[in-house]
């Protein structure tokens, strides 16, 4: 009896541990996996990918986009946007004061020092937003380092 417990607590201390590696392992993927099909020498083609991952709920997309600060600052800070973002055009958000999600456009970019501000417009029924998201060149590449809500809305007219 004794060594039959012995044998299931091992056996369950090896699958802990493999599913634990398991774990790790997919969200190390889904931090460095390469961008199909984005090209990321490209800011505006970055941008316009942030944007989809947001709109789309896509987590591993918007968390690959990510500059490089930390594996816990990629994986919470794309968790925020794309729930905020999901919460937005959601039927609850869109009872909020915005009203409505009707259209986000892609506008254009500007450059601010070493970074790129990229601009979208979001459309809602009674309001309207301009957001940007704050570009930066690393290891050869644009990486999405902020997004944040501009002051005016017209910092979209690009």
């Amino acid at each position: 009896m004794h060594k039959r417990r012995v044998a299931t607590l091992w056996l369950l201390l090896v699958l802990l541990l493999v599913l634990t590696a398991c774990q790790t392992r997919s969200h190390d993927t889904a931090v460095v996996m390469p961008l199909a099909g984005i090209d990321q020498t490209n800011p505006l083609a970055v941008h316009e990918a942030w944007i989809t991952a947001l709109t789309r709920s896509d987590r591993v997309l918007a968390t690959s986009l990510l500059a490089h600060r930390g594996e816990t600052w990629q994986r919470d800070f794309a968790a925020r946007q794309v729930r905020e973002t999901a919460w937005l055009i959601s039927e609850e958000g869109q009872r909020s004061v915005h009203g409505t999600f009707q259209a986000v456009e892609v506008r254009g970019l500007r450059e601010d020092g070493g970074a790129i501000k990229a601009y979208s417009y979001w459309q809602h029924e009674r309001s309207s937003v301009c957001r940007f998201s704050e570009l930066v060149f690393e290891e050869g590449k644009w990486w999405v380092e902020g997004w944040f809500i501009a002051t005016r809305v017209d910092d979209c007219d690009l």
